[in-house]
């Protein structure tokens, strides 16, 4: 397989990687297929299209404004909570229509609003009539020259387009008609709640929430 596209989340894919490779600094993005927890050390495997590649971690070595935020997010989530997540596919079909993150083909590489160059290659083959995904936080609707109907809802708790009302989306059963909406809802309270619960780690998701946009 080709190499990936390098962007700020990977220039390598997991399955490629060889004892060659070792004293590089690389950059890997997926999903976590199993986590352990060895006391001291956390296994993780990721997984992307390619395949397997066991990251490990010693949460010592984690900024301590990053250990106080995973604390105070498990916390605020209970146990139950996480295993709940920790449990969701990562994608689904239903009712022809494909459900995911980012694309079909990585959970961290998403569709552009108004770019269809590399539609085919983020479908990954996908088929369904439609495909609805996030991980951009810019709402949008369109065609695919590649074929299926392209829908991001946006996000109701940290949209990034420049409009801080929450954006979301109506799907409806018959004709499958879409409507993209907006509401206002109190944003300055959120990001005082990012500040306060989440310390120096807050700060960043507080400007985001803000100012509408990613870079903050």
């Amino acid at each position: 397989m080709k190499a990936p596209r390098a962007n700020r989340y990977r220039d390598a894919w997991a399955g490629d990687l060889r004892a060659d490779r070792v004293g590089e600094t690389l950059r890997v993005a997926g999903w976590v297929h199993r986590r352990r927890d060895h006391g001291g050390l956390i296994f993780i495997d990721l997984r992307d299209r390619t395949g397997l590649l066991q990251l490990v971690f010693d949460p010592d070595d984690a900024p301590e404004a990053v250990r106080r935020a995973i604390a105070v997010c498990r916390e605020l989530l209970g146990d139950e909570g996480v295993e709940e997540l920790a449990r969701l596919p990562e994608q689904l079909v239903l009712d022809r229509v494909r459900y995911c993150h980012a694309s079909p083909h990585s959970d961290v590489d998403g569709f552009a609003v108004d770019d269809p160059e590399r539609d085919a290659e983020l479908l990954a083959g996908a088929a369904e009539e439609r495909v609805v995904f996030g991980h951009t936080h810019l709402q949008f609707e369109r065609r695919s020259p590649a074929g299926p109907m392209l829908l991001n809802p946006g996000s109701v708790g940290m949209p990034l387009d420049g409009d801080r009302r929450a954006a979301y989306a109506l799907m409806r059963e018959e004709g499958g008609d879409v409507e993209l909406r907006r509401v206002d809802y109190d944003w300055q309270a959120s990001a005082r709640a990012a500040r306060e619960r989440l310390g120096d780690a807050g700060e960043v998701p507080a400007r985001r929430l803000e100012q509408a946009r990613f870079g903050a």
